[in-house]
């Protein structure tokens, strides 16, 4: 019987323990250690810092005392609580250690601790319902995921029985420790949501941009006024004659000149944004004036080369170039060429330009639907599946086809393409890109608006005496057959 008792003081020694590790948050409901029997310390409830003739002893508070105190003591009271608790930590362990030199284990006596310890287990509910009493919320136990009085018990439990074959050999195992204890543990659950807390990838993502190609082909004219004025020559008569020697010459040689002007358009876009959102959300007035800007380019190079759905619009490379014609008579290549492709095709608008302009004329240029030129040159392929490619080459990034720059763009109608001499074309600018932010438009100043505002004025010039030197075709496939040999 004295071998049961001194054991179940050591059992529970190792539940004080347990419980005080478990249960940290809780700890002013453990208060003083009195002796038990064989001088083993239990924990039980008792006053906090209180006199007991001349040595102070720790008392803990009730819920209810603790809320009462002000911020300082409350410092004061869980720095005593911390040193209260570690020295009867201490003393527990001392205990431990003497009672194992003594300590005999069998069956029979486990088997009669474990019932004890299922009659010890029943007081723990109890236990926690004097901590709620002292002001303790038990429900924040299951809604801040710690640990359940039923969780505790089987945690418990199960680390006894872990510990079981230790116990037994505790009595021919001199100086063994065996310490049990049931800790809380965290999960995912324990987060709300765990993406909150992933890292961060700096800027935005934006959808792609459709890249320009077209504006930067062609040399600019800055302007400091609306009109653009140029003298061009709209006729001329050269006349010179071989005469006999010491004879009179008769000559028509002659011309005229006209006075051409050229407007400039408008091209505009606006945002209305909330200037608190701006406020709030700094980097986006960056963004807001990147998307007007791009919104403005993408316009820009359609209205140059002639596919803008605006009313008012710019002179465009696809309005000014004239259309491809295998009769042309100055220059016929109508069913002339053996098996003619779309490389056939480049090369006789190429040598129609240069014919028609005497030489003049250097085409330098193909702008060209992406699609077509991968149906109509990338995949073409000769009788024996190789691929013809020898007037194609690709230098630096750019594609050139018998000399000339090959712009693909997704703004070509299908079926089109344009060549043309990119040095008889000029780009007016009366000033470049500019960007307003106004909040006096109507009630935007009291609704908290603004606007951005982007202009520009532009016009694409080609001298008419220029025109011949852009040439386009509308229907690619119809102007191959057309130049096919039948």
């Amino acid at each position: 019987m004295k071998k049961i008792l001194l054991l179940a003081g050591f059992l529970l020694a190792i539940v004080a323990v347990t419980f005080a590790t478990t249960f940290p948050e809780q700890l002013p409901f453990v208060g003083e250690f009195i002796t038990g029997s064989h001088g083993v310390a239990l924990a039980v409830i008792a006053p906090w810092f209180v006199m007991t003739g001349a040595e102070k002893t720790f008392k803990s508070l009730t819920g209810e005392e603790y809320e009462a105190l002000d911020d300082e003591q409350k410092s004061q009271y869980e720095a005593a609580l911390l040193k209260h608790n570690n020295e009867k930590e201490a003393a527990i362990k001392a205990e431990l250690t003497k009672l194992q030199v003594d300590a005999t284990a069998n069956k029979d006596i486990i088997k009669q601790l474990k019932e004890q310890l299922d009659e010890m287990n029943k007081n723990i509910p109890a236990m926690l319902i004097a901590m709620k009493a002292q002001g303790v919320e038990l429900a924040k136990l299951k809604n801040t995921g710690a640990i359940t009085i039923e969780t505790f018990e089987k945690r418990l439990k199960a680390a006894f029985d872990e510990k079981a074959s230790d116990i037994n050999d505790l009595g021919t195992k001199q100086g063994q420790s065996i310490f049990t204890v049931a800790k809380a543990s965290q999960t995912y659950g324990d987060i709300t949501d765990g993406s909150d807390f992933a890292q961060m990838r700096p800027g935005v993502i934006d959808k792609p941009v459709r890249r320009t190609r077209i504006r930067q082909l062609f040399s600019t004219i800055p302007l400091s006024t609306e009109y653009y004025k140029y003298t061009e020559q709209t006729t001329v008569v050269r006349d010179a004659k071989g005469v006999a020697l010491c004879s009179a010459v008769t000559s028509n040689t002659k011309e005229t000149l006209t006075v051409q002007s050229k407007q400039t358009v408008v091209i505009k876009d606006i945002i209305t944004f909330c200037r608190d959102f701006i406020a709030d959300y700094p980097f986006m007035q960056s963004r807001i004036e990147k998307l007007i800007t791009d919104s403005m380019a993408l316009e820009i190079d359609k209205q140059l080369l002639g596919v803008s759905a605006s009313v008012i619009k710019t002179d465009s490379i696809l309005g000014i170039a004239s259309e491809f014609s295998a009769a042309n008579v100055s220059a016929p290549v109508e069913a002339s060429i053996q098996a003619a492709n779309f490389i056939d095709l480049i090369g006789a608008m190429d040598m129609q330009i240069d014919v028609l302009s005497e030489g003049a004329f250097m085409p330098d240029t193909v702008i060209v639907n992406r699609h077509d030129w991968f149906r109509l040159v990338e995949s073409l392929k000769d009788k024996n599946d190789n691929y013809l490619s020898k007037d194609i080459v690709s230098t630096g990034g750019n594609v050139f086809i018998k000399g000339m720059l090959v712009v693909m763009t997704s703004i070509c109608p299908s079926g089109t393409c344009v060549v043309f001499d990119s040095t008889k074309g000029e780009i007016l600018d009366r000033r470049t890109l500019e960007i307003e932010i106004s909040t006096m438009d109507g009630t935007d100043w009291q609704s908290g608006l603004a606007k951005i505002m982007a202009k520009e004025r532009l016009n694409f010039i080609v001298p008419s005496n220029y025109a011949n030197a852009f040439m386009k075709c509308t229907d690619i496939d119809v102007a191959i057959a057309a130049i096919t040999k039948a």
